[in-house]
């Protein structure tokens, strides 16, 4: 018995026929021919090795097994269709972190944001107000603002 499970196809197209119990309507959803979408139910049927939906008079109906897991199968659509729309909002969506201390950021950064926001729309500018010398190499930060003397008296500039 092969446990591996089924293409994702052949269970999107079952879960259209499901809702709509109509082969058409399904294939239109899924911009695929009726007899494409009838292919794919037929190869998840042998896949599973159970009948999913039967003919009814002149149209479809669900099995008692294929009514079983719809539900199941309906709500794991929805995840990975909500996890494609998060991608595709990542794909235009621009970070930068910008490391500086408080002070600095509050009488020079934030005042020039607006400014830039303007200018550039699609970059989110996230301010990390910290006191810390910032490893770029190790960090999230893409840039870091700092100016000072350190202990033995050496310039410090990041």
């Amino acid at each position: 018995m092969n446990n591996s499970l089924p293409s994702l196809n052949a269970l999107r197209a079952f879960e259209a026929v499901a809702r709509h119990l109509h082969y058409p309507t399904a294939a239109e959803e899924l911009n695929v021919s009726p007899a494409a979408v009838k292919q794919l139910i037929g190869k998840l049927e042998s896949a599973v090795g159970v009948k999913l939906i039967a003919r009814k008079g002149r149209g479809l109906a669900l099995t008692r097994t294929g009514s079983a897991s719809l539900q199941d199968l309906s709500s794991a659509m929805s995840l990975i269709n909500s996890s494609v729309l998060k991608m595709r909002e990542q794909r235009n969506l621009k970070r930068l972190i910008v490391s500086v201390e408080a002070s600095l950021a509050t009488a020079w950064l934030v005042p020039k944001l607006q400014e830039f926001r303007m200018l550039y729309p699609e970059i989110a500018v996230l301010i990390d107000s910290s006191q810390e010398i910032v490893d770029l190499a190790r960090s999230d930060v893409d840039v870091a603002i700092r100016y000072g003397v350190d202990s033995d008296n050496s310039l410090i500039t990041q």
